[in-house]
């Protein structure tokens, strides 16, 4: 499956921005409401959060903002919380944040190496036409 290069720059950049509020906006939280270092059960909530955050229709709550979802690349069906795990699962090691974003950048059909290990892809979720809010701004 192949995608133009616009549509790749846009889902890259949305998904580098939606991984960067992921990752900074919980730790901004925690680190005002949990100045202690001896804060292991935000961790450990953060680091499930991590792993499952793209398991519930197939969107993260930044994924939503960016208009992006993870199917399955089989099924064509929203990603599970076992797909989640598995193509989240490599964000964990050191460095692999910016490896996935350059691999993504280079990838010609879109997947990074979690993408490719839980057969997953991200897509651009469109706006549906038979919505009454899109036409009546239309």
């Amino acid at each position: 499956m192949s995608i133009d290069k616009m549509q790749q720059q846009r889902m890259v950049i949305g998904r580098a921005m939606a991984f960067l509020i992921e990752i900074m906006a919980p730790n901004w939280i925690a680190l005002w409401l949990y100045p202690s270092p001896n804060a292991m059960g935000l961790a450990f909530f953060l680091l499930i959060y991590l792993l499952f955050k793209d398991g519930i229709e197939g969107q993260s709550i930044c994924k939503r903002m960016f208009r992006l979802m993870v199917i399955d690349q089989t099924t064509g069906k929203p990603c599970g919380p076992f797909k989640s795990f598995l193509r989240n699962l490599d964000m964990l090691l050191p460095f692999a944040p910016l490896v996935e974003l350059l691999i993504l950048q280079f990838s010609e059909d879109g997947r990074r190496l979690g993408d490719k290990l839980a057969n997953t892809i991200v897509v651009v979720v469109e706006e549906e036409a038979d919505n009454p809010d899109s036409q009546a701004s239309a």
